[in-house]
Protein backbone atom coordinates (compact mmCIF):
# COMPACT_ATOMS: atom_id res chain seq x y z
CA UNK A 1 0.00 0.00 0.00
CA UNK A 2 1.44 3.19 -0.99
CA UNK A 3 0.98 6.32 1.69
CA UNK A 4 1.08 9.64 0.43
CA UNK A 5 3.00 12.40 2.54
CA UNK A 6 3.17 15.57 3.45
CA UNK A 7 4.62 18.14 5.89
CA UNK A 8 4.09 22.00 6.85
CA UNK A 9 6.83 23.24 8.76
CA UNK A 10 8.75 26.18 10.09
CA UNK A 11 11.42 26.94 7.43
CA UNK A 12 14.27 25.58 5.10
CA UNK A 13 17.14 25.02 7.97
CA UNK A 14 18.38 22.41 9.94
CA UNK A 15 16.10 23.08 13.28
CA UNK A 16 12.88 23.65 11.75
CA UNK A 17 10.21 22.01 13.40
CA UNK A 18 6.53 20.29 12.05
CA UNK A 19 3.47 22.79 11.96
CA UNK A 20 1.49 19.37 10.22
CA UNK A 21 1.29 16.20 8.61
CA UNK A 22 -0.69 14.48 6.58
CA UNK A 23 -0.95 11.07 4.83
CA UNK A 24 -3.60 9.24 2.28
CA UNK A 25 -3.14 6.15 1.25
CA UNK A 26 -4.42 4.61 -2.07
CA UNK A 27 -7.50 3.99 -0.90
CA UNK A 28 -8.42 7.09 0.39
CA UNK A 29 -7.74 6.60 4.31
CA UNK A 30 -6.21 9.30 5.88
CA UNK A 31 -4.12 10.74 9.41
CA UNK A 32 -3.83 14.23 9.12
CA UNK A 33 -2.17 16.17 12.47
CA UNK A 34 -1.72 19.73 13.42
CA UNK A 35 0.93 20.57 16.31
CA UNK A 36 1.26 22.92 19.22
CA UNK A 37 4.59 22.45 19.76
CA UNK A 38 6.08 24.21 16.56
CA UNK A 39 8.57 26.68 17.28
CA UNK A 40 6.62 29.63 16.60
CA UNK A 41 10.26 32.20 16.89
CA UNK A 42 11.01 30.25 13.40
CA UNK A 43 7.13 31.71 11.84
CA UNK A 44 8.03 34.39 9.22
CA UNK A 45 4.96 36.30 7.41
CA UNK A 46 4.91 33.51 4.39
CA UNK A 47 4.22 30.53 6.71
CA UNK A 48 1.97 32.58 8.90
CA UNK A 49 -0.13 33.65 5.88
CA UNK A 50 -0.17 30.08 3.85
CA UNK A 51 0.40 27.87 6.54
CA UNK A 52 -0.97 28.58 9.81
CA UNK A 53 -3.46 30.13 8.31
CA UNK A 54 -4.65 27.04 6.86
CA UNK A 55 -4.48 24.75 9.64
CA UNK A 56 -8.58 24.07 10.28
CA UNK A 57 -8.19 21.41 13.43
CA UNK A 58 -6.19 24.30 15.33
CA UNK A 59 -9.54 26.45 15.78
CA UNK A 60 -11.48 24.13 17.38
CA UNK A 61 -8.96 23.33 19.84
CA UNK A 62 -10.79 23.85 23.65
CA UNK A 63 -7.76 21.76 25.45
CA UNK A 64 -3.87 21.12 24.88
CA UNK A 65 -4.77 18.35 22.70
CA UNK A 66 -7.68 16.34 21.07
CA UNK A 67 -8.70 13.39 18.26
CA UNK A 68 -11.33 13.41 15.79
CA UNK A 69 -12.20 9.80 14.39
CA UNK A 70 -13.97 8.57 11.23
CA UNK A 71 -14.43 5.45 9.48
CA UNK A 72 -11.36 7.01 6.98
CA UNK A 73 -10.13 10.24 8.63
CA UNK A 74 -7.78 10.41 12.09
CA UNK A 75 -7.57 14.04 12.58
CA UNK A 76 -5.38 15.05 15.73
CA UNK A 77 -4.38 18.14 17.46
CA UNK A 78 -1.52 18.32 20.17
CA UNK A 79 1.81 18.08 20.99
CA UNK A 80 4.79 15.88 19.07
CA UNK A 81 4.21 12.98 21.43
CA UNK A 82 0.25 12.88 20.99
CA UNK A 83 0.51 13.04 16.93
CA UNK A 84 3.55 10.66 17.41
CA UNK A 85 1.69 7.89 19.48
CA UNK A 86 -1.48 8.49 17.35
CA UNK A 87 0.62 8.59 14.18
CA UNK A 88 1.87 4.81 15.35
CA UNK A 89 -1.77 3.11 16.09
CA UNK A 90 -2.80 4.91 12.71
CA UNK A 91 -0.28 2.90 11.07
CA UNK A 92 -0.25 -0.36 12.56
CA UNK A 93 -3.74 -0.77 10.35
CA UNK A 94 -1.35 -1.56 7.66
CA UNK A 95 0.64 -4.74 7.09
CA UNK A 96 3.32 -3.05 4.71
CA UNK A 97 3.11 0.52 3.85
CA UNK A 98 5.38 2.37 1.40
CA UNK A 99 5.88 6.04 2.11
CA UNK A 100 5.77 8.52 -0.90
CA UNK A 101 6.56 11.76 0.43
CA UNK A 102 5.86 15.16 -1.71
CA UNK A 103 9.47 15.82 -1.15
CA UNK A 104 12.47 13.22 0.49
CA UNK A 105 14.50 15.89 1.56
CA UNK A 106 12.11 17.20 4.16
CA UNK A 107 9.08 15.03 4.49
CA UNK A 108 10.50 12.07 4.42
CA UNK A 109 13.32 13.45 6.70
CA UNK A 110 10.91 15.18 9.26
CA UNK A 111 8.42 11.89 8.96
CA UNK A 112 11.26 9.38 9.80
CA UNK A 113 12.64 11.98 13.40
CA UNK A 114 8.65 12.09 14.50
CA UNK A 115 8.17 8.48 14.10
CA UNK A 116 11.15 7.21 15.96
CA UNK A 117 12.20 10.17 17.91
CA UNK A 118 13.48 8.89 21.12
CA UNK A 119 13.04 5.58 20.11
CA UNK A 120 14.01 2.46 17.28
CA UNK A 121 12.43 1.25 14.42
CA UNK A 122 11.75 -1.69 16.45
CA UNK A 123 9.12 0.03 19.34
CA UNK A 124 6.67 -0.91 16.97
CA UNK A 125 4.53 -4.00 17.48
CA UNK A 126 4.95 -4.46 14.27
CA UNK A 127 6.86 -2.28 11.66
CA UNK A 128 4.53 -1.73 8.76
CA UNK A 129 6.76 0.96 7.15
CA UNK A 130 9.10 0.39 4.30
CA UNK A 131 12.78 1.32 5.09
CA UNK A 132 12.31 2.61 1.63
CA UNK A 133 10.19 6.02 0.97
CA UNK A 134 8.89 5.89 -3.12
CA UNK A 135 10.90 8.78 -4.81
CA UNK A 136 7.77 10.57 -6.81
CA UNK A 137 9.93 12.79 -8.32
CA UNK A 138 11.74 10.01 -9.48
CA UNK A 139 8.66 8.78 -11.54
CA UNK A 140 8.53 11.99 -12.84
CA UNK A 141 12.07 11.82 -14.36
CA UNK A 142 10.81 8.37 -15.84
CA UNK A 143 8.06 9.92 -17.40
CA UNK A 144 9.48 12.56 -18.81
CA UNK A 145 8.64 15.16 -16.77
CA UNK A 146 10.38 18.23 -15.27
CA UNK A 147 10.12 17.11 -11.03
CA UNK A 148 10.48 20.78 -10.80
CA UNK A 149 7.18 21.16 -11.94
CA UNK A 150 4.62 22.28 -9.45
CA UNK A 151 2.55 19.22 -8.67
CA UNK A 152 -0.92 21.49 -8.73
CA UNK A 153 -0.10 22.22 -12.57
CA UNK A 154 0.31 18.72 -13.15
CA UNK A 155 -2.99 17.39 -12.25
CA UNK A 156 -4.72 21.09 -12.88
CA UNK A 157 -7.62 19.42 -14.05
CA UNK A 158 -8.27 16.86 -11.36
CA UNK A 159 -7.83 19.87 -8.51
CA UNK A 160 -11.28 21.83 -8.81
CA UNK A 161 -12.73 18.77 -6.92
CA UNK A 162 -10.71 19.34 -4.36
CA UNK A 163 -10.79 23.14 -4.60
CA UNK A 164 -14.44 23.45 -2.97
CA UNK A 165 -13.32 21.45 -0.02
CA UNK A 166 -12.50 23.60 2.87
CA UNK A 167 -9.05 22.36 2.70
CA UNK A 168 -6.86 25.58 1.47
CA UNK A 169 -4.15 25.39 -0.74
CA UNK A 170 -0.54 24.86 1.29
CA UNK A 171 -2.77 22.67 4.00
CA UNK A 172 -0.81 19.79 4.40
CA UNK A 173 -4.00 17.23 3.99
CA UNK A 174 -4.81 19.27 0.55
CA UNK A 175 -1.06 18.90 -0.73
CA UNK A 176 -0.54 14.96 0.43
CA UNK A 177 -4.03 14.89 -1.76
CA UNK A 178 -2.44 16.41 -4.62
CA UNK A 179 0.58 14.10 -4.18
CA UNK A 180 -1.34 10.89 -4.72
CA UNK A 181 -3.24 12.59 -7.92
CA UNK A 182 0.31 13.52 -9.22
CA UNK A 183 1.26 9.45 -8.73
CA UNK A 184 -2.55 8.45 -10.22
CA UNK A 185 -1.53 10.57 -13.34
CA UNK A 186 1.96 9.06 -13.34
CA UNK A 187 1.16 5.91 -13.55
CA UNK A 188 -1.36 5.56 -15.94
CA UNK A 189 1.45 7.59 -18.76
Amino acid sequence: MKIFLKTNFTGFNNNTTLISIALIDENDNSFYGEFTDYDKTQVDKWINDNIIETLFLMKELRGEQFLLRSEKELNVVGGSKFIQRNLKEWLQNYDHAEICPDSLSFDWKLFDELLYKDETIYSFDKNPISYFPYDLKELFKEKGIDPDISNEFLVRDRIKKLNSNEIKKYNSLYDAKITKMCYEYLIKL
